[in-house]
């Protein structure tokens, strides 16, 4: 019984804490105002953009043989934890966006809203 209790406070507890990692990183963004208006009243954007913290941004390769020219550069200082707010990036209703990373041979791929509903629906 002592268990059941200490993991559910455990639980209780650590859902907290990452709702305030969430809503620190979402105010680089969005006012605390704003911020309490979207939980309340659009969860699905709430949700949408929680998960994109985490999961709006990965780096692949610079495909062989095709044009990048044209993409935006950005600079990375780190490959780890990649969050499009730090960027100053906003992200897109239907189309991923394509960044070369300065001094690599690499791209930065940021997710379109699309994407990430959908990734968000097969969980």
């Amino acid at each position: 019984m002592k268990f059941f209790f200490f993991l559910a406070v455990s639980l209780y507890f650590s859902n907290g804490l990452l709702s305030q990692e969430i809503d620190a990183i979402l105010s680089k963004k969005y006012s605390k105002l704003e911020l309490e208006q979207i939980k309340q009243n659009e969860i699905v954007k709430f949700e949408l953009i929680s998960y994109a913290t985490k999961n709006a941004c990965y780096v692949i390769d610079s495909p062989k043989g095709k044009d990048v020219s044209n993409f935006g550069t950005i600079v990375l200082d780190s490959f780890k934890n990649i969050n499009y707010l730090d960027l100053g990036l906003s992200i897109i209703e239907n189309q991923n966006q394509y960044f070369r990373i300065e001094g690599t041979n690499q791209l930065l791929v940021v997710k379109s809203t699309w994407v990430l509903n959908y990734e968000i629906s097969k969980k």
